[in-house]
């Protein structure tokens, strides 16, 4: 068993193992491919967090896409805040399949937010592709198309995912240990 990390003072304890991670992002790429394996998506990838998963993701997925970025800042250090956009590239067809890759979908007030923003912008065919959801905690009327995985409402690094920018280079995915 591996032991437990400390990042910032608290400690954490793996949630999911390397080989569990890629073996379910293969999954979800192969769920993609077949309904737009033909339609050369593109996928939307919010940074930093989703950019692991984002590179795996895509790679699982066999057909023709494209790629664009976008930061939205909304957690302050283990708090979730008000989503901000910093910067965000889009296709020039508003048409085109658009499937937003998030990390983690906790409240749902960033997918839900950018999800609003992009139908603003006209922008119709819309999907969220998330490695996590924590569906307890979600207060918004969202759920990713696709899930990684499901998890409790509880603080989670490694993968991408970060505690004040530490942990993103974690290749498992740890969860805090609440004593």
């Amino acid at each position: 068993m591996q032991s437990p990390i400390i990042l910032h003072d608290k400690e954490f304890k793996i949630l999911f193992k390397r080989d569990e991670i890629s073996r379910r992002i293969k999954e979800m790429g192969t769920e993609i491919t077949k309904i737009y394996g033909n339609k050369k998506p593109y996928f939307l990838i919010v940074l930093k967090g989703a950019a692991p998963f984002a590179m795996e993701l895509t790679q699982a997925f066999s057909g023709e896409c494209e790629w664009g970025f976008t930061k939205v800042k909304s957690y302050h250090g283990m708090e979730n805040g008000v989503p901000n956009i910093e910067f965000l590239e889009l296709p020039s067809d508003k048409n085109q399949p658009l499937i937003l890759v998030e990390d983690i979908v906790d409240t749902g007030n960033t997918a839900s937010f950018l999800m609003d923003y992009l139908k603003g912008l006209g922008f119709e065919n819309i999907k969220i592709a998330s490695l996590l959801f924590k569906p307890e905690k979600c207060v918004k009327n969202i759920a990713p198309d696709w899930i990684g995985f499901s998890i409790p409402p509880e603080f989670v690094v490694g993968f991408g995912l970060d505690f004040d920018n530490l942990g993103r280079n974690l290749p498992e995915i740890y969860v805090h240990s609440i004593k």
